[in-house]
This record gives structure tokens, C-alpha cells and sequence, in this order.
């Protein structure tokens, strides 16, 4: 038995999927022998239709703490309101799946694709999601306390409303991402790429801008108390209404 079966059956035996979803992994994992076995990433969700396999898995509301999910498929997967607490998704490919609502606190991250992901209202307290691929995702109403964004992507990201608290992001691309109304006090921004970003009315008390890219971006009625706005260039930036401190 390979060990990727043996983890399928252990999470059945632990009730955080049912029977009947850990059939369908398995028979997505092919009847390949551990020597048979090619070095690539299996597919625990499913490959896309065009490539005639199974349909995305449905994992909404399931227990998944600390389960090991490293390199798996995991396109379009439902895993809505699942619990992921100390998940390892290292290297997983999560692209346009629904994450909406999950608990995924101490999560690993490193090397997956999130673009396109659904992830409104998950707490994604203090998770390094340094360099992941987060464009286009939708964050709206996320817990991102103290998390790791540096040197990351988020161009084009739905960060409407979240909690930034404390979060690092410096080198952060965050061309034309939505963060109206975000919270990003004491937030590290240093070297960040606003370009075009709409930050509306965030709380940007005591953040670290220095070096950020500030051309085209929306900054009216932002709180920027505290911040150190010299070498900023804000010509070209709406601040129309800001508190600047």
C-alpha cells in the first residue's frame, strides 16, 4: 500500500472524510505501485474535466487539522468552512478552490497556488505565505493578523475590509488590489507596490511605507497617522480627505 493511500485511509478511520470521498481519492490516485510510481504530483482532487478525470473534491466543513496535503490537486476543491488548523498544503496547487469561511491558523504554505482562490472570511492568522501566488484571490473579510505577505503577489487581490494587523508585506506586489476599508495598522508596506491600489479609508496607523510605490493610488480619507511620509512621492496619489498625520 503506498503511503499516499495509507494517509486516505487513516483520514476515513478518523472520520475527517467519509468513506465514500476517500474512494473517490484513492481512485484518483491510479493503481500505480510504489516502484511504479512516477515522481510527480498526484491528484487528490481530481484533474480538470478536459483532462477526463474526476470532478473537484467536496470537502466543505470537513476536520482536516493537520492533515497532509503536500502537493496535492486541489483546483476547485470545496473546502468551505473545513477546518485546516496546522494543515501541511506545502506545494499544493488550490487554485480557484472555495476556502471561504475555513480555519486555517498555522497552515503551511509554502510553494502552493492560490490564484484565483475563494478565501472571504478565513482565518489565516499568522501563516507565511511568503511568495505564494495569491493574484486574483478574494480575501474580503479575512483574518490576516500578523501574517507573512513579503515578497508576494497580490496584484488585482479582493483584501476589502481585512485584518492586517501587524502583517508583513514588504516587496508585496499589490498592484491595483482592492483594500478599501482594510485594516493595516503597524502593517510593514516598506517597498510594497501600490500602484493604482485602492486603499479608501484604510487604518494604516503607525504602518512602514518607506520606499512604497505610491503613482495612481486611492488613498482618500485613509488614516496615515503615524507614518513616515518623507521621500514618499504622493503627487500623484489621491489623498484627498487622508489624515496624514
Amino acid at each position: 500500500m503506498t503511503d499516499d493511500r495509507f494517509r486516505i485511509l487513516r483520514m476515513v478511520s478518523e472520520k475527517k472524510i467519509t468513506a465514500d470521498e476517500g474512494a473517490t481519492l484513492i481512485d484518483a490516485l491510479g493503481d500505480q505501485t510504489p516502484q511504479e510510481a512516477e515522481p510527480q504530483r498526484e491528484s487528490v482532487a481530481g484533474a480538470s474535466p478536459s483532462e477526463g478525470s474526476t470532478k473537484p473534491a467536496n470537502l466543505s466543513g470537513k476536520d482536516l487539522a493537520r492533515a497532509d496535503l503536500r502537493g496535492r490537486d486541489l483546483r476547485g476543491a470545496n473546502l468551505s468552512g473545513s477546518n485546516l488548523d496546522e494543515a501541511d498544503l506545502r506545494d499544493a496547487d488550490l487554485r480557484k478552490a472555495n476556502l471561504r469561511g475555513a480555519n486555517l491558523e498555522g497552515a503551511k504554505f509554502q510553494g502552493a497556488r492560490l490564484e484565483g482562490a475563494n478565501l472571504t472570511g478565513a482565518n489565516m492568522e499568522e501563516i507565511d505565505f511568503s511568495g505564494v501566488a495569491l493574484q486574483g484571490a478574494n480575501l474580503k473579510g479575512a483574518n490576516l493578523d500578523s501574517v507573512d505577505l513579503s515578497n508576494t503577489d497580490l496584484r488585482r487581490v479582493n483584501m476589502v475590509g481585512v485584518n492586517l494587523d501587524s502583517a508583513d508585506m514588504n516587496h508585496a506586489n499589490l498592484q491595483s488590489a482592492n483594500l478599501m476599508g482594510a485594516n493595516l495598522d503597524s502593517a510593514n508596506l516598506a517597498h510594497a507596490n501600490l500602484e493604482h491600489a485602492n486603499m479608501k479609508g484604510v487604518n494604516a496607523d503607525s504602518a512602514d511605507l518607506h520606499g512604497a510605490r505610491l503613482e495612481g493610488t486611492n488613498l482618500t480619507g485613509a488614516n496615515l497617522d503615524g507614518v513616515d511620509l518623507e521621500g514618499l512621492d504622493l503627487s500623484r496619489a489621491n489623498t484627498e480627505g487622508a489624515n496624514l498625520g
